[in-house]
């Protein structure tokens, strides 16, 4: 009998199988002991370290502030309205007027059934620090949450994925690459 055609994917060595007439790659695996709980936890806290260190970078080397902001500005207003209330821009811009709450609210049946509610200004003003600061932790929770996401990502991919992306990401930053976006969107010339 000849050498066999199945091979331990680790070692390449051949392997008896029955009924193996192909090339083909068995793993075999036999776990003997227990765990060692030692090595679990010294890779966790490796891994936990790692991810840190990543989200501790990407907040130090990103426009993290300028991107809150900009996500604020878009989503400010929104946020505002789900408490009746307007944006601190809003409200300055108003005059520090009534907010949207103190307007006529329905409660049923016709144009009779009119509800007015007067805030003062310290009310009102609650009702506008309240909007804003429930639109700050939900834009930072939101940004700070992707940053966490995207280390631990960065961990599991292998070094040289990462250098094809940072090279990818270099070349169109610094040098001038995204000038081809322009010129070549997705490979394709435009003329």
């Amino acid at each position: 009998m000849g050498e066999s055609a199945c091979r331990n994917m680790y070692t390449n060595q051949p392997m008896e199988w029955p009924n193996c007439t192909s090339d083909a790659t068995i793993a075999i695996v036999q776990v003997t002991k227990e765990p060692d709980h030692e090595t679990l936890k010294k890779g966790l806290k490796e891994f936990a370290s790692a991810v840190w260190r990543d989200f501790k970078t990407t907040n130090q080397h990103t426009a993290g502030k300028a991107a809150k902001f900009g996500a604020g500005m878009v989503v400010g207003g929104a946020v505002a309205a789900e408490f009746g209330a307007k944006t601190p821009l809003a409200w300055l811009r108003s005059g520090f007027g009534p907010l949207p709450y103190e307007f006529a609210t329905k409660l049923g049946g016709g144009a009779s059934n009119l509800q007015w509610t007067t805030l003062s200004a310290g009310q009102r003003l609650g009702r506008v620090v309240l909007a804003a600061g429930a639109k700050f932790v939900l834009v930072t929770m939101a940004y700070e949450g992707g940053v966490l996401i995207g280390a631990v990502i960065n961990q599991a991919l292998p070094e040289d994925v990462k250098d094809a992306i940072g090279g990818t990401i270099n070349e169109i930053v610094n040098e001038g690459g995204y000038k081809l976006l322009w010129e070549r969107p997705f490979g394709i010339a435009i003329k």
